[in-house]
C-alpha cells in the first residue's frame, strides 16, 4: 500500500515519556529500527525538568483574615515539567496571581489564585494555586484565649 510500513512507539525512562512515529518505511525491520533510533536519540539528548510539583508546598503563603491560623500554605493543582536539551540551563520564573490576603473559612483544595510558569519571557503554563489545608474562622473564644495567654 502507499502507506508502506508504519509504527507508533512510546517508551519511558527516568520519568520521561517519548513517542516515536515512523511513516512510510520500506520494511517492518526498517520501521522498528528507525523508531528505536529516534527514541535513543531523544533519551540521550533531552531531559524532563520538573518545575512545579503538586505534592510540594509552594514557597509563598497567604495572609489569612479572621482565621484560627494567620497564614495559609499553598500548593499547585498539577505538576509541570519542561523538556530541555541535556546540560542546558533553563532560566525560568514563576509569577503568582494571588490576592494580598484571604478570609476564613478556607477549605483544603480551594482555588485561591493562579501561577504562571515563564520561560524566555513566554508564559508556558498557567496552574491553579490551591489551599493546602483547612482554616476555620476564629471565634471569640480563640481571641479571648490569645489575650489571656499573652497576659
Amino acid at each position: 500500500s502507499e502507506a508502506k510500513h508504519c509504527v507508533t512507539v512510546a517508551a519511558q525512562r527516568e520519568g520521561m515519556r517519548l513517542i516515536s512515529v515512523i511513516i512510510g518505511a520500506e520494511s517492518s525491520k526498517v520501521r522498528f529500527g528507525e523508531a528505536s533510533k529516534l527514541l535513543n536519540y531523544g533519551f540521550a539528548n533531552y531531559q524532563s525538568m520538573p518545575i512545579i510539583k503538586s505534592d510540594t508546598l509552594l514557597e509563598i503563603e497567604l495572609e489569612v483574615k479572621g482565621g484560627k491560623q494567620k497564614t495559609l500554605t499553598l500548593q499547585a493543582e498539577e505538576d509541570f515539567s519542561y523538556l530541555a536539551k541535556k546540560f542546558d540551563s533553563i532560566n525560568y520564573g514563576i509569577d503568582y496571581n494571588l490576592p494580598k490576603n484571604i478570609s476564613a473559612p478556607i477549605k483544603k483544595g480551594e482555588v485561591v489564585g493562579k501561577l504562571s510558569v515563564v520561560i524566555d519571557n513566554q508564559v508556558l503554563k498557567e496552574i491553579n494555586v490551591l489551599a493546602a489545608c483547612d482554616i476555620d474562622c476564629r471565634t471569640y473564644a480563640d481571641a479571648l484565649g490569645e489575650i489571656l495567654h499573652c497576659w
